[in-house]
């Protein structure tokens, strides 16, 4: 693997080698997911990340496909389901789960057991240095909100939208249910209303017969 064009990254995410692993808490201080573990370095040096989950680093235009062998600091091995920050000759660091939190190792000993991935390179990211920023805001990025970020990487998630899916199929399921019991209930009271209507009316006739 190639040196890499964007060391600046490496050196940024440095900082953060003791989060600890946590989605809920991911933008939080001392705590990230693989994402936002590359994300923070990002903010670190004045840029949007241009992408808050897996998927979306996939998805984002600002991370350009390269190949295994152009691959070297500051590039990106990603899937859906992970990502790790390439170090070079090989190497990378990434947020791993809350059992080993933050490692290093070879780009395939962290990214094994997740699936086939790819690696993608930052545009202009050989433009950027290092100031030693010890937050977004020192950095000065303001070009996305972080409640958007938020609510974009929610969005993403497909673990939210199943929960959805869930709470909307358990609804629709107990809006049956009550339909059903009110109609098998009331269609109940209004037979037997009928039946001693009926009864009482045919007293009626025969005695005036």
């Amino acid at each position: 693997m190639a040196d890499g064009p964007f060391p600046a990254l490496v050196q940024a995410c440095e900082k953060y080698v003791n989060d600890h692993y946590s989605q809920a808490r991911r933008w939080s201080p001392g705590y990230s997911d693989c994402s936002s573990f590359v994300g923070k370095g990002m903010k670190d040096l004045g840029q949007n990340p241009g992408g808050s989950t897996t998927l979306t680093y996939l998805a984002s235009s600002k991370w350009y496909k390269i190949s295994e062998g152009e691959a070297g600091a500051g590039d990106i091995a990603v899937n859906s389901a992970h990502m790790v920050l390439v170090t070079g000759n090989g190497s990378a660091i990434g947020q791993q789960n809350s059992r080993s939190n933050v490692r290093r190792g070879s780009v395939s000993e962290l990214m094994s057991g997740t699936g086939p991935y790819i690696f993608k390179r930052y545009r202009g990211g050989s433009n950027i240095t290092f100031a030693g920023y010890g937050t977004a805001q020192q950095a000065g990025i303001s070009n996305i909100p972080e409640s958007m970020i938020h609510t974009l990487e929610w969005l993403t998630d497909t673990t939210n939208w199943l929960r959805i899916g869930m709470v909307l199929a358990g609804t629709v399921l107990i809006y049956i249910t009550i339909v059903g019991i009110g109609k098998n209930v009331g269609g109940g009271l209004l037979g037997q209303t009928a039946q001693k209507a009926g009864k009482n009316l045919t007293r009626k006739v025969t005695r005036r017969g």
